[in-house]
Formats: C-alpha cells, structure tokens, sequence
C-alpha cells in the first residue's frame, strides 16, 4: 500500500488510493486504514485486481515487478508464460481456499493459429474448453454434437472518444450526429457474429450498474428496428444540419485515430469510416497507431477523434470517477461539467446499494446526453467444453480466477475416453 500511495508510476491505478489518509499496523495481522472522506467502493479498491501485494524482498526499488517475481495467495502457481502463444500454472498445494482445492493439477491456456487448430484440438480432447466467436461456435457444435455451450457477456468494450477543446467535437450537435448515426447493431454483427450487445457507459453485461436496455430502446443510437434505425439517422441529420448552419467543416477528412491491433482484427476505424460516410456523408480518415502511441495523443487532445478497445471494470466509481469527473485522472476529454461531478461524487459517499445504482443510472443519462464519448458494443463471449469439464467459470471481467479452483473433470464421464 505505501508503495502504491507514494505514486509509483508503474501502478496505473494509484490515483485510487489517494482516498486514503493514514496506515496504521494495530497488530501483528491487522492494518488500520483511515480514508479521508467515506468512499462506497473502498472494500473494492482493496479487492481490485490491480492491488496486488508484491513482498518487499522481491522488488526491493518498488518498481521491479516481472514474471519471475510474481507472488500472491491465489490457488495456481505460475509455470511458464510466452506472450500471445500459451501461459501455464500449477496447483498450488498451500492456498489458502483449501477444502481439497484447487481440484485441476494445473491449467496451460494456448492461442492456436487457425480455427483448423481448434476444431483439431477439441476433436482430439487437446483442448478441453475452447473459447470462440459465434460462428465458429455454432460450426463446432454441428461437428461434435457432444459438446456443452457457456456464455456470457464481458465488459471489454469498443468506443470513440471525442476532444471537447477541439472543433468540431468541442459542438455537442455535432457529437450528438456522430453518434447518434453510428450503428451499433451492425457492429454488433459484423465482430461478435450478432453475439453481443450495445451499452450507455456501463457494459451491458455489469448488470449490477448498466442502465437497463428497455430505458435504451427509446435513446438515439440505440432504437431497435429498422423503424429505430430510420428515427436515429433523422435525428443524427438534423442536428448535423443544425451545426452546418452555424458553422464549418474542415475541407480534408476527419482522422480517426485507431489502435491499429484492433483495426487489423476488426476493422473498426473503417465500420465507424463507412457507416458515417453512408449516414451523413463525412469523409473520414482511418490513422491506426500503437495503443501507448494514442493514449498520449488523447492526454495533449491531439487525437480528436478516437475509437479502441478497453476492459471495462467491476465497480460504478472505476466506470466514472476516473474519466468523468472534473478531477479524473483519465478524463482525456476533457469533460468539466459541474451537475455531473456532483452526482459521481454523490455515489462515491452513497452506501445503499439501491441508492447507489439509481446515481448510477443518472451518471450514465447525463453522458448520453452529452456525448463526450460512447461505449459502442460489448460480445457475449462463447466457450464449448467437452462434458467431462465441470465447473468451467466465465466471468463479465478480470478475477474470476479463483473460481478455476472448483473446476475439474469428471474421469467417469464416457467422453472423457480418449483425452489425450
């Protein structure tokens, strides 16, 4: 903790601690934290992901954290990692979890080459589980019938982000167009195989904090049917033309800066380029670049346009504090709006959860009616397992992990004959 709250700038999520005021050891098991105000995700900010514990003797300057020096009281043991190829880990004997868990001697995950590798791999029992797109899922289950279906909805999105300090984003009519005329149903189609869905800021799978999508079905942008589609596409003219009317475009394409790893998997900077193109006649420039490259631009406002990925998050406060309020640390926007700081600090200090949700709801209306940005789609993610695996956990984000510890595999079933 003092490691995180002195400002180590290889923890990106210091700035979550800077709610807290003092530690104090009490005992030889019990820390003491005094926050200085009352925040309604501080049991969160202590189980987040990125708070790990990195034992002093380990990284002794505060910064050397590597593969090699990764500890924790998790129930698997890192055994070797090659980047975007495979990682495994083993059980670990000593976690804490106990009860005869973790019940699977050990986990590899792989990234075969080619969807031929993975209908290989579950034919010949090399893979137990296989996560997968729609299509090929649906491929998968006609093949080899046997095969057991989990879905869910993870909270990794795709967004644009605009820069409210240049023209013509710094115009809410002409945000308003962009956005409005974006399609995210298509979109939906053309990277998930139809298997997802659209979001207000909250990923629709954080079901705990997103605004329910019946509220959806009426915004602009987000109206179902072509019937919707069409009053999308005449809001989103109208308030183009309004804007024409007082002001200018300039005479050379828009650039939309892309991260280029996502433009080479799914082409979004051009979906965004073509579906603007069709529905308000913009020129638009796709710029793919690396994604430390863009993050910078957006901190100098020198990407006015911006459109990637992100992970998406558990608590409401790492959903808006961070980006929306006045005092972000990554509200690149930038965005100062005072009625919204006072509602996202407003949840901050709210410790009913129902309370809570309803800010949480009046955040994500007042963004929609700003439109400083847009979480465009979130899949729903599609695992096929072999029968034998029971358990198999999927989860809307990162942490699931300890979960894994009540997987395992059932040798009695008969397709577990055969597994290599």
């Amino acid at each position: 903790m003092e490691r995180q709250l002195s400002g180590d700038t290889t923890f990106v999520r210091a700035p979550q601690w800077s709610v807290i005021d003092s530690l104090e050891v009490t005992s030889p098991t019990a820390i003491t934290v005094k926050l200085k105000a009352p925040i309604a995700a501080a049991h969160h900010l202590f189980a987040d992901v990125a708070s790990f514990i990195v034992a002093p003797e380990l990284a002794p300057d505060g910064r050397d954290i590597t593969l090699d020096h990764q500890v924790g009281s998790g129930p698997f043991l890192w055994v070797e990692w090659s980047d975007q190829r495979f990682a495994s880990v083993r059980r670990n004997p000593a976690w804490f979890g106990g009860d005869r868990r973790p019940y699977l001697d050990g986990i590899s995950l792989v990234q075969p080459r080619t969807t031929a590798e993975v209908e290989s791999g579950l034919r010949t029992r090399a893979l137990d589980v296989a996560v997968v797109n729609r299509t090929l899922a649906d491929h998968l289950k006609r093949a080899l019938p046997q095969l057991v279906e989990y879905t869910v909805g993870h909270s990794m999105f795709f967004s644009v982000r605009y820069s409210l300090v240049n023209h013509p984003y710094n115009d809410h009519r002409f945000r308003n167009a962009i956005t409005w005329a974006l399609d995210r149903r298509e979109m939906v189609r053309k990277f998930f195989d139809g298997s997802g869905g659209l979001s207000p800021w909250v990923s629709w799978p954080v079901s705990r904090w997103t605004l329910p999508e019946s509220e959806l079905t009426v915004v602009p942008g987000y109206r179902p049917g072509d019937g919707g589609r069409e009053a999308d596409l005449r809001e989103a003219r109208a308030a183009l033309d309004a804007f024409r009317s007082e002001k200018t475009l300039p005479a050379d394409p828009l650039p939309l800066f892309v991260v280029d790893a996502t433009e080479s998997a799914i082409g979004l900077g051009s979906v965004i380029r073509d579906q603007l193109k069709a529905a308000l006649g913009l020129d638009i420039r796709v710029v793919p670049m690396p994604l430390s490259q863009l993050v910078g631009l957006l901190l100098s406002a020198e990407a006015p346009f911006a459109a990637g990925p992100d992970t998406g998050w558990i608590d409401l406060d790492d959903w808006v504090y961070p980006y929306f309020h006045s005092a972000g640390t990554r509200n690149s926007f930038p965005l100062r709006d005072p009625d919204l700081d006072a509602l996202i600090e407003k949840q901050r200090l709210e410790l009913n959860e129902t309370a809570r949700r309803d800010l949480g709801y009046e955040i994500q209306r007042r963004i929609l009616a700003l439109n400083p940005g847009a979480n465009l789609v979130s899949e729903r993610v599609v695992a096929l397992a072999w029968p034998y695996v029971k358990g198999y956990p999927l989860d809307t984000t990162d942490g699931y992990q300890d979960r894994f510890a009540s997987c395992w595999i059932d040798a009695s079933d008969p397709t577990f004959r055969g597994r290599a």
